[in-house]
């Protein structure tokens, strides 16, 4: 059973990582410009976010999940101007002199990539309605009986964490591979239509609480 539970999450974790939204266009702007390391990491931040949610929903913490839900105008506002105020930063920011082609960390890579999970964990943790997305594909995967066993909820929380975090991995590779075909000045376009579209859909998360 335990097997069974573990792919389950694997694919509800793959499931979940292949929408595109703000953290696709953040990790694919992140390998451009800074290598799979940071796509990677992007990826891992929005899986933690991602194995929270799992946890909470598969092991029926209600009172948590009912407060999140409860304060998802609050989250979403922040998600919003965190989007907006973060894509603004991106569409001016400066480009390096160089492509960096080398996948090596710099020196301040550690700084770096702790920085870079930490914001796309924020970005991804500030939906609380995807609690409700994983209600819904327990039950349409027949895994709503796991909530009473502790062990059951952590196979499924380490299959959903391995399968967006395989995702990402694979994305970041590929994407990785493109790399070196891109001018300072493609980069530059690719900054600025980032930064634009992370704006976007900041205003849009806005837009959506506040004309419910």
């Amino acid at each position: 059973m335990e097997i069974t539970i573990f792919l389950k999450g694997i694919l509800i974790g793959l499931f979940v990582s292949l929408p595109v939204g703000p953290i696709s266009v953040l990790g694919v702007r992140r390998i451009l410009l800074r290598g799979p390391f940071y796509g990677m990491m992007t990826g891992f931040g929005a899986a933690t976010a991602d194995a929270v949610y799992c946890f909470i929903a598969a092991f029926g913490l209600t009172f948590i999940a009912d407060l999140l839900i409860r304060f998802n105008f609050e989250f979403n506002v922040f998600g919003g101007i965190f989007l907006l105020l973060f894509g603004f930063k991106i569409f001016f920011s400066k480009m390096p002199q160089q492509v960096v082609v080398s996948d090596e960390l710099p020196a301040t890579g550690s700084r770096g990539l702790k920085r870079t999970f930490l914001t796309s964990f924020i970005i991804a943790f500030t939906n609380p309605i995807m609690i409700l997305s994983f209600l819904g594909i327990f039950a349409a995967l027949g895994i709503n009986a796991i909530s009473g066993s502790l062990w059951h909820v952590l196979i499924l929380v380490a299959g959903v964490f391995g399968g967006a975090a395989g995702f990402w991995f694979l994305f970041s590779q590929l994407i990785n591979k493109v790399r070196t075909r891109f001018t300072l000045e493609s980069l530059h376009r690719v900054n600025m239509i980032s930064g634009l579209v992370l704006g976007l859909f900041g205003i849009g998360l806005i837009l959506v609480v506040v004309l419910e």
